[in-house]
């Protein structure tokens, strides 16, 4: 969750953070990801990004690959935390490889994924490189966790990922009945500040107030 106590001071400090070097933390991150290499994954081909800022807005058309991508970065944490759609109570745990693969009968045929991911830890740059062996369906590399905590090619750890799902942010009537019957009994609950602050920053809008009235198989009723 980010801690935003001064909106204005933490959009002032993010415009001059250099996100490629570490000098201390009032001018860069400790943990920061600098590039993505993908070679192919669903429909990937041959992709370089670079993360030249602390935020980054990916934008474009419907299966243009944009959650793909977000789910490489993602799995590529041991920590990778997402709402679970198996409980009706909205509650993070977290998410492997099994869990957001396959969505079709696609992810099923015969290719290897193969991406590399770049990212460092203070002043230490690390790279490490993931395969998925189409046979078995398991990953390699930084796309597999390690018993051994001091192995760079593997899943990284000490960070928490977590991966909000902002397509459900829409009209309840469109989501299920459940949930609208769940909304008219429910009580408003305003959400942390801490969240507030976020959209706020995000959405560049002032004076930004979220509650939450009622949730049902990880959707959440918001006002």
């Amino acid at each position: 969750m980010l801690n935003l106590q001064n909106i204005i001071e933490t959009k002032n400090r993010l415009l001059h953070y250099d996100p490629t070097t570490f000098h201390n933390v009032d001018n860069s991150f400790v943990n920061f990801v600098n590039r993505i290499e993908v070679d192919e994954f669903r429909s990937i081909l041959n992709l370089k990004l670079s993360f030249d800022h602390p935020i980054t807005v990916l934008t474009g058309t419907n299966k243009i690959g944009k959650t793909s991508l977000l789910l490489l970065l993602a799995c590529s944490h041991y920590d990778f935390m997402r709402n679970d759609s198996t409980k009706p109570e909205t509650i993070l745990r977290r998410h492997t490889w099994r869990d957001v693969m396959p969505f079709t009968n696609h992810e099923n045929t015969n290719r290897e994924y193969t991406y590399k991911l770049f990212w460092r830890i203070g002043n230490s740059n690390r790279d490490g490189i993931a395969k998925r062996n189409p046979a078995t369906q398991a990953w390699t590399g930084v796309g597999k966790a390690s018993s051994d905590l001091t192995r760079i090619n593997a899943q990284i750890r000490n960070r928490q990922v977590r991966f909000i799902d902002l397509e459900r942010l829409g009209p309840a009537r469109n989501t299920s009945n459940s949930l609208m019957r769940k909304i008219g009994l429910a009580q408003a609950e305003r959400v942390n500040e801490d969240v507030e602050r976020a959209f706020a920053y995000i959405f560049d809008y002032p004076n930004v107030e979220i509650s939450t009235i009622g949730s049902h198989i990880g959707k959440n009723g918001v006002n």
